[in-house]
Order: structure tokens, then C-alpha cells, then sequence
């Protein structure tokens, strides 16, 4: 796995909403049921969570709630997998 960080580009996915909210859980696990070794996902949350994430994590701070359908994240999602296995591929 550290191989892969080290040659291979990676990217983040945030996802901003409450933890115990349905649509956030859903989203959750699109991320989670995909094989993306190369995406580090974050969830960022309010209360003490959020504290504590700001301090590790600075960048989400500037991080916003938008409107994002199920599909639409799938189909990112699945993108960023197809993406990834073309540029392994291309350095093999």
C-alpha cells in the first residue's frame, strides 16, 4: 500500500454531513463497498468530531455541504477506480 502512495497519484474524498444521517450513512458505504486503495476518504462532521478533525485535518475547514445524489457519488466513485486501474496499466 505504501508503494502504491508513493508512485501512483491519490485522491480525497470528503463527505460532509451528519453521521447518523441516511444519506450520509449511504454515501459512506459507496465508499466503503469500492475497492479505491488510492482514496483516502474523510467524513466531516459537527460537534466534537469536527474539532478534533480541524486540528488533524486544517483543510476541511473550507469544506461545504452540497446536494449530491447517491448515483452521482457511484458514479464518481467509479471513476476515480477505472482512472486508477488505466494508470497502473500505463506503468506496467
Amino acid at each position: 500500500m505504501a508503494v502504491m502512495f508513493a508512485l501512483y497519484p491519490t485522491k480525497e474524498v470528503v463527505i460532509v454531513g451528519e453521521r447518523k444521517r441516511n444519506d450520509t450513512q449511504q454515501m459512506i458505504k459507496v465508499i466503503h463497498n469500492t475497492f479505491l486503495p488510492h482514496v483516502v476518504s474523510i467524513l466531516n462532521t459537527t460537534g466534537e468530531e469536527y474539532e478534533a478533525l480541524t486540528k488533524m485535518i486544517p483543510f476541511i475547514k473550507e469544506q461545504k455541504e452540497v446536494d449530491v445524489t447517491i448515483e452521482q457519488l457511484f458514479m464518481y466513485v467509479k471513476t476515480l477506480h477505472v482512472r486508477h486501474l488505466f494508470q497502473i496499466k500505463k506503468n506496467l
